[in-house]
């Protein structure tokens, strides 16, 4: 019998799924689904499209929201001013402010010299579906010690 991830019960002939990746017509979802998506007009596209962006962009706006108050509560704890973190970070107070607010698109540079003046830890974790153990700790040129996870 050909193992496609489909079960057949020889006596009623019925379809069951015995594992966890779907096959239609012989093929994965995910090869199915492009091939579908490429018969599409290019409206569809232009619509489906669209929807990944802003699905995005909720995410990143949330991300930087997330990442606003956290900087922001840092520099609270520590009774610190946005003017205090500026002057440490070597930034403009507006841009303390605007990063603590969740707003722009700030350069990695920035959110490094903001966390570190509030000593905070930037980090990026993976999910836990795809997390590993290993971890290196890196010295960086200010001192401060960075977590790298390694990926998969």
């Amino acid at each position: 019998m050909k193992n496609d991830g489909v079960s057949r019960r020889p006596d009623d002939g019925k379809v069951g799924i015995t594992t966890t990746e779907v096959m239609v017509m012989g093929r994965s979802y995910g090869e199915f689904s492009h091939d579908l998506q490429r018969s599409w007009r290019p409206e569809a596209r232009e619509v489906a499209d669209a929807m990944a962006a802003g699905s995005r962009a909720l995410y990143e706006d949330d991300l930087r929201r997330q990442i606003g108050q956290t900087l922001k509560r840092c520099r609270l704890e520590l009774g610190l001013r946005q003017a205090d973190v500026a002057t440490r970070a070597g930034v403009r107070q507006t841009d303390v402010s605007a990063v603590e607010r969740g707003l722009g698109n700030p350069t990695m540079h920035t959110l490094v010299a903001i966390s570190t003046a509030v000593h905070a830890r930037l980090q990026i974790v993976e999910s836990p579906a795809t997390a590993r153990t290993d971890e290196r700790e890196i010295p960086s040129a200010s001192g401060v010690r960075q977590s790298v996870h390694a990926g998969r």
